[in-house]
């Protein structure tokens, strides 16, 4: 979540929006520096000199969102296997998540779907929000699944293509190991 957009502003205010340590000065909070990173959304930060407590309004920061999947699969029609977590319209749910919602720079952003496809031999991510996520790094930054090659760096994706609300993202990897059962820890990093 971002810093407040108006009203009194402290460094205590900043700090804890931007998850920045103590001793906290000035300098650290240039855009582009160590707590703010240089994104549209925070144009109005100067990147170098002085820094005036209301240009920290609307301050976004880099985040990580922490989620397990546990591990479901779907048989997929002359495709495989999906194996992971998803919501589908033609085979139904498969898997659940831990914490599946993040607040992005684009609006609210859900996890409809993270899963290895045996038939593409490709990772898939899948996104939601009231429109379509846009394949910027504002969406999301990058997707881990511990002990996986995922290959998930949104810019790095194979492909991406938008479908409604949602917007998916397609890793093929040379790696075909995925986990068929148990709990996965996984990471999103994001701008929030």
């Amino acid at each position: 979540m971002p810093t407040q957009s108006s009203g009194p502003i402290s460094f205590s205010d900043i700090k804890n929006a931007l998850g920045a340590n103590y001793p906290l000065s000035f300098n650290q909070l240039y855009r582009g520096g160590s707590y703010v990173p240089n994104i549209t959304p925070n144009n109005d930060i100067p990147a170098a000199g002085e820094i005036d407590m209301q240009e920290m309004y609307s301050a976004w920061a880099s985040k990580v969102l922490s989620f397990t999947i546990t591990v479901g699969s779907v048989a997929v029609s002359q495709k495989g296997y999906y194996f992971g977590y998803g919501v589908t319209k033609k085979y139904g749910s498969f898997g659940a998540i831990s914490n599946s919602t993040f607040l992005t720079p684009n609006g609210t952003m859900t996890i409809e779907g993270f899963y290895f496809s045996t038939g593409t031999q490709a990772w898939h991510l899948h996104l939601s929000s009231t429109s379509i996520p846009p394949n910027t790094d504002l969406s999301f930054v990058s997707v881990t699944m511990n002990g996986y090659n995922v290959g998930g760096v949104r810019a790095n994706a194979t492909t991406n293509q938008p479908i409604g609300t949602t917007r998916r993202w397609n890793w093929v990897v040379k790696s075909t190991s995925h986990p068929s059962s148990g709990n996965v820890v996984c990471s999103l990093n994001y701008y929030g």
